[in-house]
């Protein structure tokens, strides 16, 4: 079973072991993690930066509006529904344990303040994706 992003970078964190990571793993019924949601307020530069990162066109034919459980998923809790101005889920091919990012820009709530107004803050706003030899891939793309 592969183990889920969010474990192992834990499990580095805390000294884990690897048997214990995929006890707890499977006590929570825990598979995989899939993709991680992206928004953004300026989609075609944010998707031209992950291209140059490696990643991959991936599918972009989702519905502009969606039900109000969809809405909810996406934290919008005042509103039955949202309106998408441009998404992709996109990934690395080959790429080491998942690689998804689900890119968006919405039209409806649209924001384009930055997510957290200081570093210290409840939530998640970064995350870090195992990447070889980053220095040299940095170099040649930039």
């Amino acid at each position: 079973m592969q183990k889920p992003f969010s474990l192992i970078f834990l499990a580095l964190l805390l000294g884990v072991t690897n048997s214990q990571i995929s006890n707890a793993a499977e006590e929570m019924n825990i598979l995989a993690r899939i993709h991680f949601n992206t928004q953004t307020a300026d989609f075609e530069r944010t998707r031209e930066f992950y291209r140059l990162l490696g990643y991959t066109q991936g599918v972009n034919n989702f519905p502009r509006t969606n039900t109000h459980a969809m809405a909810r998923s996406l934290g919008m809790y005042d509103l039955c529904s949202y309106e998408i101005e441009n998404i992709e889920v996109m990934s690395i091919a080959n790429g080491l344990g998942p690689t998804g990012i689900d890119l968006i820009q919405f039209n409806v709530p649209y924001n384009n303040e930055p997510p957290y107004s200081s570093p210290n803050h409840l939530g998640m706003a970064y995350a870090a994706l195992l990447a070889h030899q980053l220095l040299k891939k940095i170099t040649t793309t930039c």
